[in-house]
């Protein structure tokens, strides 16, 4: 499945992670929509059998498919070096990172600085706990 881990924690206590979906692109505009490609719905009912997401919404609902994002960064995680180098928490992003949004340049790098002002709510929930 082809997602983007966006890894947070410069100057924070701990560190934690913006997580992405790849999803369709709106023909006409060129866009992406909230709706989930093919590959990232196989994926999310190879792990979730009969979940059958077709949005970001949909994903986010399923406890299930948030436990294996949550499984997966537990497995990054066992092979960190200390645990300053742990993803302690996580979220996933209302749309997928995009050049036209730009979240991404033109040679699909992230941009760091645009990513944590759009995205500066949903980071401070993650540290208000």
């Amino acid at each position: 499945m082809s997602i983007f881990f966006v890894v947070i924690g410069d100057k924070r206590k701990y560190l934690s992670c913006l997580i992405t979906l790849k999803c369709k692109v709106d023909q006409e505009s060129g866009l992406a929509t909230n709706e989930l490609e093919d590959k990232a719905v196989k994926w999310c009912n190879s792990v979730a059998p009969g979940s059958n997401p077709v949005t970001i919404e949909d994903f986010k609902r399923k406890k299930l498919l948030q436990k294996a994002i949550q499984k997966g960064l537990e497995r990054a995680n066992e092979i960190a070096t200390a645990n300053p180098c742990k993803v302690q928490k996580f979220t996933i992003l209302p749309e997928e990172l995009s050049v036209q949004g730009g979240e991404l340049g033109p040679t699909l790098k992230l941009k760091r600085h645009a990513i944590t002002t759009k995205y500066q709510n949903l980071i401070d929930e993650m540290y208000a706990s």
